[in-house]
């Protein structure tokens, strides 16, 4: 559903979505095979590209529509993110999982007034990529910076 709501940012038909979205990323390596990231059949991942690359449109994404990530931190909401509940100074994250791609798992933390971190993991487990990224949010917060 928020795959789809992402979408809908970028055009009216399937096609237009598809097309503007690839739009979107051309600075960055990335491919989209359809508009959810699903799997697709016949044993492709729907999306694909460099982590690096990844991380990077995601966080452009964030800045750009930041209601696509009200969902995430809405009470009433039934939210897929374990993480979201057990992160201090959770922003906004989004998760998805496919049996070719695992689980992966954006976030959005903040640290004080000012600094806003990207934690982004690809190819965890179902469960595990909340693991990672509370057990990086910690460790990021507790830093330094």
């Amino acid at each position: 559903e928020d795959a789809e709501r992402i979408a809908f940012q970028f055009g009216a038909t399937v096609p237009q979505q598809l097309q503007k979205m690839q739009e979107y990323v051309t600075p960055y390596a990335i491919t989209f095979k359809n508009v959810t990231g699903l799997d697709v059949s016949g044993g492709e991942v729907g999306a694909y590209g460099k982590a690096s690359d990844i991380a990077l449109a995601a966080v452009r994404v964030y800045k750009a529509y930041p209601e696509i990530f009200d969902t995430t931190i809405v009470a009433d909401n039934e939210n897929t993110n374990d993480a979201a509940s057990d992160i201090d100074f959770f922003l906004a994250g989004k998760t998805g999982f496919t049996d070719l791609t695992g689980g992966n798992l954006f976030v959005v933390v903040q640290k004080g007034i000012t600094h806003k971190y990207a934690i982004l993991i690809l190819g965890s487990t179902e469960n595990g990529r909340f693991v990672d990224v509370e057990n990086i949010a910690k460790a990021l917060l507790q830093l330094s910076l």
